[in-house]
């Protein structure tokens, strides 16, 4: 199973991959919405969940949302957002979209793993 990690950051993009792994999942990575598209067309029926950035550049994360839910191949694939600190419109934005989970950046490992592993649960 895959999980795709949406992320401008190298930092955070690694943060995601290592939380992840220890999942026991593959990290299939994008840093754009253009890059999240072809990720998931490519690597379709695989992705289990995508992890996405909400500012990530692009279509913004509820171009991106939409997008994907939109589509008929990725309608039920769950959608974890992150966003920044003291965002929380952000995160009241993206629930309206349609996002499955929103978790702070500044989140611990913990928390990351809690939220993505309810994230695949709803999913299964």
């Amino acid at each position: 199973m895959e999980i795709l990690a949406a992320e401008g950051s190298t930092t955070m993009r690694e943060t995601l991959r290592e939380v992840i792994e220890v999942l026991g999942h593959r990290s299939v990575e994008a840093t754009n919405a253009d890059e999240v598209w072809e990720a998931l067309t490519a690597h379709f029926p695989d992705v289990a969940l995508v992890v996405m950035n909400w500012d990530l550049p692009g279509a913004g994360g509820a171009g991106i949302i939409q997008r994907i839910l939109s589509d008929r191949r990725f309608c039920k694939i769950p959608i974890m957002v992150l966003f920044g600190e003291n965002e929380t419109a952000a995160a009241i934005e993206a629930f309206q979209a349609g996002a499955t989970e929103c978790v702070s950046q500044v989140a611990t490992r913990q928390d990351l793993i809690t939220r993505m592993l309810d994230c695949l649960g709803r999913a299964a």
